[in-house]
C-alpha cells in the first residue's frame, strides 16, 4: 500500500468532492486499458467528515512479479489531499477492506504549541 499526502501550495484551498471524483475517474480511465473490467465503478469512501473516492481493477496480464488487483483513490482531509494505491495478489477482498478501513481512519495531527506532542 502506498499513501501519499499532498499539501496545498500557495493560496490553494481544500479539494472539493468534484475535484477528488475527477482525479479518481481519470486514474480509473487510465487503468481501464489494462483492466479486465470494461466499466470501472467509482465508489465513495464513506468516512465521516471526510470526502473520498476509489476504484478497484483487475490487471488483465500482470507483468512477472507484478500485481493482479489494484485499488486506487483519493481523499480530502482538511486542506490535505491523500492519494492511495493498494496492490494485491491472491484473494483481494480482505486486504482491500483492511486498506480502505485504514484510509477511512486517517487523521491529521498538528504539533502542540509546546512542540512536545500532537493536538
Amino acid at each position: 500500500m502506498l499513501i501519499t499526502p499532498i499539501w496545498p501550495s500557495g493560496s490553494a484551498t481544500a479539494s472539493t468532492p468534484d475535484e477528488l471524483r475527477r482525479l479518481v475517474r481519470g486514474a480509473a480511465d487510465q487503468a481501464r486499458s489494462q483492466a479486465v473490467e470494461r466499466d470501472i465503478e467509482i465508489n465513495e469512501l464513506g468516512a465521516p467528515g471526510k470526502t473520498g473516492y476509489y476504484f478497484s481493477a483487475t490487471d488483465r496480464q500482470p507483468e512477472p512479479g507484478g500485481y493482479k488487483y489494484m485499488t486506487q483513490g483519493a481523499m480530502g482531509l482538511d486542506e490535505l489531499r491523500i492519494t492511495f494505491t493498494v496492490l494485491i495478489n491472491g484473494d483481494p477482498k480482505q486486504p482491500r477492506a483492511t486498506a480502505l478501513d485504514l484510509v477511512r481512519t486517517l487523521r491529521s495531527a498538528q504539533p502542540s504549541p509546546d512542540g512536545k506532542g500532537r493536538v
